[in-house]
């Protein structure tokens, strides 16, 4: 065997060569599957529930009484500036 300074893979190591291609081919499946991956169109929501009413014509009386008392937030005196009557 003639002495090489620099040997080769195949002789450092037997089936170094095969397990390399095996590295080579998995690592670019690796690659192209990772390019291939794309993340998913995000799903729409379903339509939202409506509720239909029909629209029937009728009378209404046209004034309404509502009692009511009315109350102020701050309290205020009155004073009149002028004695007379």
């Amino acid at each position: 065997m003639k002495y090489s300074p620099c040997p080769s893979p195949a002789t450092k190591w037997p089936g170094a060569p095969a397990a390399r291609w095996v590295t080579t081919l998995a690592a670019a499946a690796g690659i192209i599957a990772a390019a291939g991956c794309k993340p998913a169109a995000p799903v729409a929501p379903p339509p939202p529930i409506v509720e239909v009413m029909e629209v029937t014509a009728t009378n209404v009386p046209m004034h309404t009484e509502i009692i009511g008392q009315l109350d102020s937030p701050q309290n205020v005196e009155v004073r009149a500036r002028v004695e007379a009557f």
